[in-house]
């Protein structure tokens, strides 16, 4: 019995510094996610205007990868990541919020 109670803490330790990393990827990939409007508006309205105006609503990822690699204009943004990527289309498949007039 001695042997498990010995090698228990390093169970525990192991599990947590798992979790930790689990924990933290998954908060990276929202903090991307989250981003997906700032990343349009930095990337994207100078050609496809505003988001609230934009002309390319709900594109796929793939698309959007598609076009960056076919069309010579849009190749500075080939250093996006994948999740950068979907991170826009997201934003892209969210519809805009209703402008009200006063």
């Amino acid at each position: 019995m001695p042997v498990f109670s010995e090698r228990r803490p390093h169970r525990l330790l192991s599990c947590l510094v798992l979790f930790s990393l689990l924990v933290s990827s998954v908060a990276g990939a929202e903090d991307v996610a989250g981003n997906g409007a700032t990343l349009y508006a930095s990337h994207c309205s100078a050609c496809h205007r505003p988001l609230s105006r934009t002309d390319i609503n709900d594109r796929p990822a793939k698309r959007i990868r598609s076009a960056i690699s076919v069309f010579p204009m849009m190749s500075p943004l080939r250093s996006l990541s994948d999740a950068e990527v979907a991170a826009i289309a997201a934003v892209l498949a969210t519809p805009p919020a209703p402008v009200t007039l006063r």
